[in-house]
Parts: C-alpha cells; structure tokens; sequence
C-alpha cells in the first residue's frame, strides 16, 4: 500500500494498492574497471580567490570525502 494526493483543496489521500513487478530490477550499467574509471588528465588555474583556512579528508568504504573552509567576511551582505 501506498499513500497517494492530488492537488486539490482541501487534498484528500488515498490508499493506493501497489501490484507486484514481474520482472527484477537490474541497473542500466555496471561498475567500471580501474583503468576505465574517471582520473584527472589536466589541472590548470582558472582564477585566483581567498586561500583556504582548512582541509579536512576522510577515507570512507567507497571512496573520500574532502570538506574546506574558506574565510568568512561578516561585512559581506547580499541585496535580497
């Protein structure tokens, strides 16, 4: 079952059944060989802008994650 809207007012809510699929899922595609996968060919500086107040990088199961911070300029507004 699954819950179901529209966009009326007010909005009533049904109870959808869900019919079973007759096939199994199976992805568009699969993982790629090292040698396939995506790499850095070049790296060329675009722009010069702040420098970076720290870096941070962990080793996860699938790959890393990198977070930075850069400087923060509190007198710095936005119009809006």
């Amino acid at each position: 079952m699954a819950l179901a809207a529209n966009d009326a007012l007010p909005t009533p809510v049904y109870a959808v059944r869900l019919a079973s699929r007759s096939s199994k899922w199976e992805p568009a595609g699969g993982p790629l060989a090292a040698a396939a996968a995506p790499r850095v060919a070049a790296l060329r500086t675009l722009g010069v802008g702040d420098e970076l107040a720290d870096v941070a990088a962990l080793q996860v199961t699938k790959g890393a994650l990198v977070a930075t911070v850069t400087y923060f300029d509190p007198t710095f507004h936005t119009s809006g």
